[in-house]
This record gives structure tokens, sequence and C-alpha cells, in this order.
């Protein structure tokens, strides 16, 4: 099984605004608690060990919040000073955990327990040997808050490539990959984009897909915040 996560909150979220005129994105309350919480509440279910947060937007509202939840595992990476990008922050998260493969999640979908068992799956059917990178994927149709053409679609080795139009049966990144350290540490730069890495496995075909059966919500607007707090269940 895996044993950490990182958890990318670092975002300016400028979609979010004018929610993210005073709090950061993580930070904004989904069914009455942060939306980073019900991520590190599902993290705690699956049994991670250490989880690793960066930050920079509002910074300081963020880490002020995690120090509050009082847990050992959970080790800031500051960025307040530089936004990294995606692959740069997943690249600089990696120094502090003992490993050569982690979780990574974007803090912006609504993650919950009933995630546990299929995130669970994808853990044990990761492999270290073949696989770069294994990127947790949702069907277009059930992603709700998405409104793109799609991301990846399968090659007939079960591993992805790029959607591209006339592609049949798209799938969207949903927020959740495991990544080997050296896919990251192997591009030089300090502040790059996770699509970079993305690229690199591709072309070496260590780049896979794991499809995620229940629906993902992607709260990425004030509508969809709005939305999904008033849904009844």
């Amino acid at each position: 099984m895996i044993k950490s996560a990182i958890i990318l909150a670092a975002g300016l979220g400028k979609r979010m605004l004018p929610l993210t005129n005073d709090m950061p994105k993580p930070m904004i309350e989904i069914k009455g608690k942060p939306m980073i919480r019900h991520l590190i509440d599902l993290l705690d279910d699956i049994g991670i060990q250490k989880i690793c947060v960066n930050v920079h937007y509002k910074s300081e509202l963020l880490v002020d919040y995690l120090q509050s939840i009082e847990s050992k595992k959970i080790i800031i990476s500051d960025e307040t000073n530089e936004l990294l990008e995606t692959g740069g922050g997943i690249k600089k998260a990696f120094n502090y955990l003992d490993e050569d493969y982690s979780f990574v999640f974007n803090s912006d979908n609504l993650w919950n327990n009933r995630l546990s068992n299929q995130i669970k799956n994808m853990s044990e059917k990761f492999q270290a040997d073949a696989m770069g990178a294994f990127l947790g994927l949702s069907h277009i149709n059930s992603l709700e808050g998405y409104d793109g053409a799609g991301d990846f679609c399968f090659t007939n080795d079960q591993s992805i490539k790029r959607y591209k139009y006339g592609n049949t049966n798209p799938y969207v990144y949903s927020g959740i990959q495991i990544i080997k350290k050296d896919l990251v540490t192997s591009l030089s730069e300090r502040v790059f984009s996770v699509n970079k890495a993305w690229d690199i496995a591709i072309k070496s075909k260590s780049l896979y897909g794991f499809i995620l059966e229940h629906q993902i919500k992607h709260i990425g607007t004030p509508k969809m915040v709005e939305k999904v707090n008033n849904e009844k269940n």
C-alpha cells in the first residue's frame, strides 16, 4: 500500500472569486468543513502515514488551520515566496517524504470516505516497475463540474495517451495520481507543470490510468460550491 500523500493546495483560486478574496481555495467549506479536511479525513481512513501539503496563496491561513488539526503526519511544503506549479510542487514535496512514490491529490475536488475502497484498490494495482505515473480517471460523463472535451484515452496495452479530437471514449483526470519520485526529479526545472512529467511517461509508455467508478465532484466555481452545499446527500 502507498504510505504517503501530497496535497496540491497552493493554487491562486481565481475561478473561485469572490470566495477566495479572503481565504485559500482549500479552506472553502463544503457540508460544514473545509474541502481539505474532507481529503485529510479520507487519507486517515485509508491509512496514509504522512501527508505533505504545499501552500502559497494566503498560506498563513491554511497553515494555521492545518496546525490546528494537531496531526504529526501533516508536513508543510512552503511555496509562499515562489509558486512552483504542479510539477515543481510535487518535486519539492518529495524532499519531505522518505518514499520513491506517493499519492498526489488536487485539493479542489470533493473527496469523501465513499471513495476509500477504490483508492485502496488503486494503491494495490500500482506497479512501480512499469508505471511512472498512475492517474485516476473518470469517464467524461462521470465528473460533475467538468466542462472540457476529455484529457486521456486508453491505448491497446492499457497505458494512456492524450485525448485528441476523434478519439473514442474520452476520460478526464480526476485529481488523484500515484507518481514516482524519479519522474519529477528527472526534470531539472524548479517551476513546471506535472503535464511535462506525464509527457515523458507517455513517450516511455509508463503512463497508466485507473478508472474511478464513483462520480467525482470538481469544486471549481462558486456556483458549484453552492450547488453541492444545497444537495441533501
